[in-house]
Order: structure tokens, then C-alpha cells, then sequence
């Protein structure tokens, strides 16, 4: 389910950004709308709509504001459907800070978390499907970590202030964000790889910029060799390409892989963060769906051993031994 919100939230996002950009005020304000029922990340969209006007329209910023108030303001309008969604909603139990989690402590996660997002956009290994719970950490552990992401959203403050449209996608990464990494804490789960889908796009955006800036620098330096010159700029774009492209082929196609095999999936997230409940009963549930109970037994055993309030594995766990019950009859 939470994959399908996101994928719908960020479809509605860039649509509600297209219908925007093309002045298609109605369009943009229902998409807007829709997006705001489907996930509480759609909150930034207003906000990404006015810095792409701020950062892209070629006419004082005083004018396009006075020319598209309209918009702007039934954008803002739709925060009232994620309001009166988000009181009382079925999320409510998942977002926050009432399972033990500290503002400070989840702070502190989120200052690793985004980092290592960032990491895996450049090399997309040791994904997983589930990343637990926040971990205990101090500010020592947690400094080069926060110190990076400083360092980096400065870097992005610098560009949008002297140079606004290589600035709007840099900082759409973090904006999109900040929802799930700050005043929108899921507790309950310290990271998602579905929670950069949308952010992906500004890197995304910048990467194809550099890529564009490279080519044509070195298409230029060797513009005094005839015909050769953009040949060979061509020829070393497309060498670059399949460089960059063989390693991350053969990641993703490992990845992909994997999926075929659901009890690798889960035994990777175990071995990955050994105390998460939650993948521990995935992991379960996958091993008794293909009939290995004794071994599921076990693994539910310790899900419950880990947290013994939660209703999921102690019903799992009741399922798994009365079929194992029966099985003994």
C-alpha cells in the first residue's frame, strides 16, 4: 500500500508542477488536491511551485506573483484536505513521537539516513526492504554524518541564491524531504527507499545538466579539429555512458533478482538490522508460505521476544502454531 501512496503522490506532484508551469490553473490546483488525500509528502508541492515561478520566470518576481495569486492561493487551499485527512486518520498511530522516539533522536537518524540516500543514488547497493526502527545514537556518531548534510544543503542554499536554476533542483532533493525527515516523523520506521522516488528527480535533473555541460565543453575544446571534434565528444559521451551504465546494470539486475526470491529479501533486512520485529515476522510469514514452519517458528518466536506488544506477531505466531498443531494431529 505504502508503495502505491507514493507512487501516486508523486505522480500528482509532477503534474500538478507541469499543469503549473503550462498555466493550467485547474488542473494544477485538482492534482494538487488529489496528491494532498494520497500522502502527506504532497505538503511541499505548493511551496516547489512558487520556487520554480521565483527561480525560472524571466519577469520580476513581483509580477508573477501579482499574475498568478489565483494559483497560488488555490494551491495553498489544498492543505486543508491533508489537514482534515491527517486528524484522526489511520497514520496517526505511525506518525509522531509517541513510540519512544525522541524530536532529538530521530533528528539524529535522519541526519545518516539522508546522507546514505544520497549515497545509493550514486551506488544503489544494500537497499532493503525494511530499515527498522531508530537507533540509539549520540551526537559524536551522529556529527560527520550531520556535519555532511550541513555542508551540503549550504552547498544547495549558495547555488539557489547565485545561481537559482541549478539551485531549484538541488533543493527539491531535500524539500521533498523534509516532510518524513523532520516535521513529519515516521517513527516507526527510520527509512524508506520509497520516500525518494519524487527527490530522485532534482538529482536526476542535475546529473543530466553536468552531463550536458561536460559534452559540450568537450565539444568546444576540440571544435578546431573539423568534423572530429563533435565526433569524438559524441564517441567519448558514449563511452562515459556505458561505463557509468555497465556497474549499476549489473547492481540493478542483481537487485531485481532477488526479488524472485522472497526469503532472501527478508533474510537481508535481518541480517541487516538483527532486532527489527517487523522484518523478522516478514521473514517468518515468507518461510511458512513455502512450508518451512519449523524454521518460521523460530524466527516469529523472536519477533515476539523483541516486541511482545505487537498484535501482528503475536497473531502470526498463533497462526504458525496452531498449523504446526494441526500438522502434529
Amino acid at each position: 500500500m505504502t508503495q502505491r501512496t507514493e507512487s501516486i503522490m508523486a505522480l500528482l506532484f509532477l503534474l500538478t508542477l507541469y499543469a503549473a508551469i503550462r498555466g493550467w490553473t485547474v488542473v494544477a490546483i485538482v492534482a494538487c488536491g488529489l496528491g494532498m488525500a494520497s500522502k502527506e509528502s504532497m505538503v511541499m508541492a505548493p511551496l516547489l511551485v512558487i520556487g520554480y515561478d521565483w527561480a525560472y520566470r524571466v519577469k520580476p518576481w513581483r509580477q508573477v506573483l501579482a499574475r498568478r495569486r489565483g494559483l497560488y492561493m488555490g494551491l495553498a487551499a489544498t492543505w486543508i484536505v491533508l489537514l482534515a485527512l491527517s486528524v484522526g486518520g489511520p497514520r496517526s498511530e505511525t506518525v509522531g513521537f509517541g513510540h519512544g522516539v525522541t524530536a532529538w533522536q530521530y533528528g539524529l537518524n535522519q541526519c545518516v539516513v539522508v546522507v546514505n540516500y544520497l549515497g545509493r543514488v550514486v551506488w544503489p547497493d544494500g537497499l532493503l526492504l525494511d530499515y527498522g526502527f531508530p537507533v540509539s545514537l549520540d551526537l559524536a556518531e551522529a556529527a560527520p554524518w550531520a556535519l555532511g548534510l550541513l555542508g551540503l544543503i549550504g552547498l544547495t542554499v549558495v547555488l539557489l541564491w547565485r545561481w537559482p536554476r541549478l539551485g531549484y533542483p538541488a533543493a527539491w532533493f531535500f524539500v521533498v524531504l523534509a516532510p518524513t525527515s523532520s516535521v513529519v516523523p515516521i517513527a516507526t520506521e527510520v527509512a524508506a527507499d520509497r520516500r525518494v522516488y519524487l527527490a530522485l528527480a532534482g538529482i536526476t535533473v542535475l546529473a543530466a545538466v553536468a552531463g550536458f555541460a561536460m559534452l559540450e565543453s568537450v565539444g568546444r575544446r576540440l571544435g578546431g579539429q573539423g568534423r572530429r571534434g563533435p565526433r569524438f565528444a559524441v564517441a567519448t559521451a558514449l563511452v562515459a555512458l556505458i561505463v557509468a551504465a555497465t556497474p549499476l546494470s549489473i547492481v540493478t539486475w542483481r537487485r531485481a533478482a532477488m526479488y524472485c526470491e522472497p526469503v532472501m529479501l527478508w533474510e537481508q533486512a535481518v541480517e541487516a538490522h538483527p532486532r527489527n520485529h517487523r522484518a523478522l515476522t516478514n521473514l517468518a510469514v515468507t518461510l511458512a508460505a513455502e512450508g518451512r514452519y519449523a524454521e518460521a517458528t523460530v524466527h516469529m518466536l523472536r519477533a515476539a521476544v523483541i516486541d511482545p506488544d505487537s498484535t501482528i506477531t503475536a497473531d502470526n505466531l498463533a497462526a504458525l502454531l496452531a498449523a504446526g498443531a494441526s500438522r502434529d494431529r
